[in-house]
């Protein structure tokens, strides 16, 4: 927050809010020795949602605007987005926002914040096709290749739900069209 200018009055309140706590879990009569906590505001504070976004703005700041690269966060959801001409190119910026120094994998060390790399998935957003060996479709989406991180391979996926949008690889929108129309369909028949 001191680096994204909030005045030191603000941040010192936050910084002993969460400084020198602890905890105990209680269940079936049992207590737990109470155990020091790092970081962390108490279960349900209106804060957390105002202190998240300033806690995950690092991987934000990554993307090179430059090199047509840009991220987008919204508490713990992040999308990675790079143009380039192919996708090997688009695969590879991705890969550099995670592994750069200060990119999205150094941000995750050091904030105490581990990312699940199994629920990563990756897309190549293009409606470029390429001839079908088979022949029949004369045509076929181009071949999108999974990638590599920290001995995980990122699965390719077609669809993906983020911030409650469906987004598909062709950005045509269908997917999400249909989950809207079905979404809408129920709450109508349970008004019926």
């Amino acid at each position: 927050m001191r680096s994204r200018g909030i005045p030191p009055q603000y941040t010192d309140w936050i910084y002993r809010k969460v400084s020198g706590r602890r905890t105990s879990i209680t269940f079936d009569g049992h207590m737990s020795d109470p155990k020091t906590l790092l970081r962390g505001l108490d279960q349900g504070c209106p804060l957390s949602g105002i202190t998240f976004q300033f806690y995950n703005t690092d991987p934000i700041d990554i993307s090179d605007k430059k090199s047509s690269e840009d991220a987008i966060a919204f508490i713990d959801d992040t999308l990675l987005l790079a143009q380039g001409k192919n996708l090997e190119i688009t695969n590879n910026k991705v890969i550099d926002m995670l592994k750069r120094s200060g990119g999205a994998l150094a941000w995750s060390k050091t904030h105490q914040c581990e990312f699940s790399i199994k629920k990563f998935g990756i897309m190549g957003l293009t409606r470029r096709r390429e001839k079908n060996p088979t022949g029949r479709p004369v045509t076929r989406p181009i071949e999108r290749k999974p990638i590599h991180i920290q001995q995980t391979i990122v699965p390719i996926v077609k669809e993906h739900k983020f911030l409650g949008v469906i987004l598909d690889q062709e950005l045509r929108w269908n997917a999400h069209v249909n989950y809207a129309l079905a979404k809408g369909t129920t709450w109508i028949t349970q008004y019926r």
